[in-house]
């Protein structure tokens, strides 16, 4: 008795597409969790505690998502002794109350943050 092929190749397609799918989901969904806990990530913590080699990836999801997460530059002591410059993402909880959010811009004095909440 010979199976069908076609409907054979597209279950298997059918498959790996949702585990595609998943796969992307759980990084963002990892990704969220721990912004909500922690309210802050870098690459190197990103790696370490999620196994996520492509943070910006993933924050750039969860953006397109609707949350709000500012990207600011730190300076860091590298294994040489040399400082370099890494990404250092903040997560900032979505309210309704838009005035919270210019009042966390002001106290951070970080006019980008605003201009991206007003999508300048």
């Amino acid at each position: 008795m010979q199976g069908n092929g076609g409907e054979d190749a597209h279950r298997a397609e059918s498959i790996v597409n949702l585990m595609k799918t998943n796969m992307r989901e759980t990084h963002k969904t990892r990704c969220l969790e721990y912004l909500q806990e922690h309210k802050t990530i870098t690459s190197l913590q990103a790696i370490r505690d999620l196994g996520n080699t492509r943070l910006a990836a993933s924050i750039c999801l969860l953006r397109k998502d609707g949350h709000d997460i500012l990207s600011s530059t730190v300076q860091v002591d590298n294994r040489w002794g040399t400082k370099s410059s890494i990404a250092k993402y903040t997560y900032y909880p979505s309210v309704l109350n838009t005035d919270w959010k210019e009042q966390v811009a002001e106290k951070e004095n970080n006019r980008s943050f605003l201009d991206r909440l007003r999508g300048r």
